[in-house]
């Protein structure tokens, strides 16, 4: 009898060992396929929110910034490019844009823009949006702006300037709509004494709010109070040139990073604090964006979208094919210039 127990008992030990190995296997192999799975994934403790700094500069200088026909802030207006001024080489008069049809040797028509001789955008028509013309006054600021679709006037929007050409009141009436459609816009903005903007007022009653400006440093905080009191915050943190480091609003932050020659080559965005993704751009010689890299913090997950381009002897772009590695789309876009005799 203590022979078949302790055979018993060896049979039960053999069994046991048998089982921890084929056990310790397993998890030797769910060990390996966790760190394959793991693999995948940046470490993402280097892109904790916290460490993500940037400059603080006590003194900077804000007493050029202003306030754009869109209601945007512009920290700077000496360094930021007037929208409806042309950045084309030479005098350009209209430049037309046509996208590559169905099949090639067929082009469907984009939308045309008209510049005056001055260099400034007097009309815009597009494919679907219908057309804007643009009106200046002496000192070329912007102070009407038309949209007609379909030969009716959809919107007129009117901008309002002090002696200073600063912009003092934005008008922008929905034809199409009621007197007091919730759209439309009646915009007073507000100055420091030191020039900075200090407030911008929208009084149409269905859509009024009040939004104040602070600075601090190279920190601007705009703080927006809607008529039932909500309040919301967008924080902008600029660098020496102008060039925005950080900017909050709501639950995204974004951090971007500019080379020597001040353009963009990285966005990173958190999402509630949390990291969500990066852009990346490159640029070529001539310093014209050719590629712009999309990835979260799945290291297989990357969107490469590209640009190849050819110019004119005036150095304007006359053709841009555009293609993307995720969605194998490719649009082929052809420019036409029309330029001013000198």
């Amino acid at each position: 009898m203590k022979i078949v127990k302790k055979i018993m008992k060896n049979l039960f030990l053999i069994f046991t060992f048998l089982s921890l190995s084929q056990c310790l296997k397993k998890a030797s192999k769910l060990s390996i396929n966790v760190k394959e799975e793991k693999s995948k994934f940046i470490d993402l403790s280097d892109y904790d929110i916290s460490k993500q700094k940037v400059d603080s500069i006590s003194n900077f200088d804000f007493k050029h910034a202003k306030i754009d026909d869109n209601l945007n802030f512009i920290a700077n207006k000496n360094n930021n490019l007037d929208f409806n001024q042309s950045d084309y080489k030479s005098n350009v008069k209209k430049v037309v844009a046509y996208n590559k049809g169905s099949n090639d040797s067929f082009k469907e028509f984009d939308s045309m823009d008209r510049f005056n001789k001055r260099g400034y955008k007097i009309e815009t028509e597009y494919k679907y949006a219908g057309t804007v013309k643009y009106y200046y006054d002496s000192n070329y600021n912007l102070i009407k702006e038309i949209n007609i679709r379909n030969g009716d006037t959809i919107t007129i929007k009117k901008i309002s300037y002090d002696k200073k050409n600063r912009i003092t009141n934005v008008r922008e009436n929905n034809l199409q709509k009621d007197k007091d459609y919730e759209y439309n816009l009646d915009v007073l903005i507000e100055y420091k004494k030191d020039g900075r903007p200090a407030k911008i007022i929208n009084r149409n009653p269905n859509r009024s709010y009040t939004k104040k400006i602070s600075y601090i440093g190279n920190k601007v905080v705009i703080t927006r109070t809607s008529a039932s009191n909500e309040i919301k915050k967008e924080v902008f943190i600029y660098s020496k040139t102008y060039k925005i480091l950080k900017h909050k609003y709501g639950f995204h932050t974004d951090f971007n990073t500019y080379d020597e020659k001040d353009r963009v080559i990285s966005n990173r965005t958190y999402m509630d604090d949390e990291y969500c993704c990066t852009n990346f751009y490159k640029y070529d010689e001539k310093g014209i964006q050719t590629v712009s890299i999309f990835t979260n913090h799945l290291r297989d997950h990357k969107e490469i979208k590209s640009i190849s381009y050819k110019l004119d002897h005036l150095d304007n772009i006359i053709y841009e094919r555009y293609t993307n590695s995720v969605t194998n789309r490719e649009i082929e876009t052809f420019y036409e210039f029309e330029y001013f005799d000198n």
